[in-house]
């Protein structure tokens, strides 16, 4: 069960080099990062046909495809606050975004 965690590996790597590749083909900044954001979006719906198999490699497969794809998206997420923000303001932004990802779910009530 090590191959979807390499094809993690891989997707983190592909993110930024396909998205790099992108903008110097001539891309604008914006569209190439969207692609990247889409390709992941739906890489990961290749989780899906999953419950339809119980061939092990065929699970194996689909969920290196998705993690993969996740985090081909992830790998762009984490630069967007670099993209949207003046350099001052990159971290701060980080670091509250990352603030409220851990508060949220605390402040839940059930």
């Amino acid at each position: 069960m090590w191959i979807p965690f390499l094809a993690a590996d891989l997707g983190n790597f592909f993110g930024g080099g396909a998205s790099g590749y992108l903008i110097r083909r001539g891309w604008p900044l914006g569209a190439a990062r969207k692609a990247l954001v889409v390709f992941g979006g739906l890489g990961v719906t290749l989780l899906i046909p999953t419950i339809f198999t119980v061939n092990l490699y065929v699970i194996t497969l689909l969920f290196a495809l998705a993690t993969f794809s996740y985090a081909s998206f992830s790998t762009i997420a984490n630069v967007l606050p670099t993209d949207l923000y003046a350099s001052e303001a990159v971290a701060t932004v980080s670091g509250m975004s990352g603030t409220g990802a851990g508060l949220g779910p605390s402040l839940r009530s059930d």
